[in-house]
Order: structure tokens, then C-alpha cells, then sequence
């Protein structure tokens, strides 16, 4: 099992989304603002993702998690 750290920046805010995965399947938790990084990873690296989850509310954690829903079934 691997952690990939994506560090996402909106306006003055800096926070941490992460990517939990093995082999070619993986549960991101907390996604937000930089779709083109995060799911540029999971492209480059064959990775099917199967979940979102979500620590909190907080629209710092919450941003992308609808769009990487839908994309994903």
C-alpha cells in the first residue's frame, strides 16, 4: 500500500489531499481544488478509484469530491 501527498493551494489557503492505493486502485481522501493534479496522478498511473472520504465539512477538504464522484461512478 502507498500514500501519494497532493499539496492543493486556493487563494490563501494550503492544504493536503491524499491518495491511499495499491497496485491499480485507490480511495482518495479529501479532495479539493487542483483537479488537474490529482487526477492527472491517477491517469499516469492506472488507478481506479474506488471511494472519496471525507475527514470534515470544510470546503478545504470538500471541493472535489462530487466532481471525483461523478467521474468515478
Amino acid at each position: 500500500m502507498e500514500i501519494k501527498l497532493f499539496r492543493v493551494n486556493h487563494l490563501f489557503i494550503t492544504n493536503q489531499c491524499y491518495l491511499v492505493y495499491e497496485h491499480n486502485t485507490g480511495i482518495l481522501v479529501d479532495p479539493a481544488w487542483d483537479y488537474k493534479l490529482i487526477n492527472g496522478f491517477l491517469v499516469d498511473h492506472n488507478i481506479i478509484l474506488k471511494a472519496v472520504l471525507l475527514t470534515h465539512a470544510h470546503p478545504d477538504h470538500t471541493n472535489l469530491a462530487q466532481q471525483f464522484a461523478k467521474t468515478y461512478n
